[in-house]
């Protein structure tokens, strides 16, 4: 099954750079009926260390991981609106629920991504069913060098493995192409692991 994709590199906290990726998209492939909200970035604050959670990290912490969400469902909305239907995944965090995680910022970040899947949901439908999905610990390149984590994670799930991105994608994609009457929900994706 052959398909195209385009590449475009922006940074979501910058409107400007939002607009024009969503337009370029459209503008190549003649459509827009899917928007997944993966982008986010943190920094690693001991939870207990306040101090040195500074300004610049919280801005740019949620200026990516909320305001970036935002920025790109706002720009892509009309155009989804345009085919009669289609969906946004936000990808959040359990730790918006457990308000642990790689900085007190970051939980707080995927926490209002959570409440703001749920407003997104109410205004655009019925065009466009907004979901989110909660990823427990995924073993991606951010832990590489902390193996130990790695091995925690998968002995304290009850499925008994760190998740990949493919098991995260199995989340998000029947929310895009199916299930056609969920919409406002957060799914947590832990293997378990939050019992």
């Amino acid at each position: 099954m052959g398909g195209r994709a385009l590449l475009q590199k922006a940074d979501v906290s910058d409107d400007g750079q939002v607009r024009a990726m969503v337009d370029s998209a459209v503008a190549e492939f003649g459509r827009l009926d899917y928007l997944v909200n993966n982008a986010a970035t943190t920094f690693r604050v001991a939870m207990d260390d306040l101090e040195g959670l500074t300004s610049e990290m919280w801005h740019r912490i949620l200026d990516v991981n909320v305001l970036g969400a935002f920025q790109c469902s706002r720009a892509a909305a009309p155009h989804i609106r345009e085919r009669g239907s289609g969906a946004i995944v936000n990808v959040s965090s359990y730790s918006g629920f457990n308000g642990k995680g790689t900085s007190i910022a970051y939980a707080s970040s995927k926490a209002a991504m959570n409440a703001m899947t749920k407003s997104l949901a109410a205004v655009l439908a019925p065009e466009i069913r907004v979901n989110a999905v909660a990823p427990g610990f995924i073993d991606t390149r951010w832990h590489h060098g902390f193996e130990e984590i790695k091995v925690k994670a998968a002995a304290d799930t009850p499925l008994g493995f760190a998740a990949g991105p493919d098991n995260i994608a199995d989340a998000v994609v029947p929310l895009l192409l199916d299930n056609s009457f969920v919409t406002g929900q957060v799914v947590v994706v832990d293997g378990g692991r939050c019992l």
